[in-house]
């Protein structure tokens, strides 16, 4: 898939990097092999396709801050959430 193809936005990169972080995915490979396996994951994600690791890898660098931003959020939430259920 060519960056950008089918691809708006940069919801689906954020999308990506996330689910990868989560996974605790630092390839570039292991993440395009992962999303070739698992489809809808790519749908879900906002994507048309499976990506190939360079455009993976620009993602990556481009959007690393953001994403770094959002799982602080993120993480921030899911504590406040523990600690509203004890």
């Amino acid at each position: 898939m060519v960056e950008g193809e089918g691809v708006t936005g940069r919801s689906p990169a954020v999308g990506l990097l996330m689910y990868a972080q989560l996974r605790r995915s630092s390839s570039r490979q292991e993440s395009e092999k992962f999303l070739r396996k698992n489809r809808g994951i790519a749908i879900a994600l906002g994507l048309d396709g499976v990506l190939d690791r360079t455009t993976i890898g620009l993602w990556k660098r481009r959007q690393e801050k953001v994403v770094k931003q959002a799982f602080r959020k993120i993480s921030k939430m899911v504590r406040m959430l523990f600690r509203l259920g004890t």
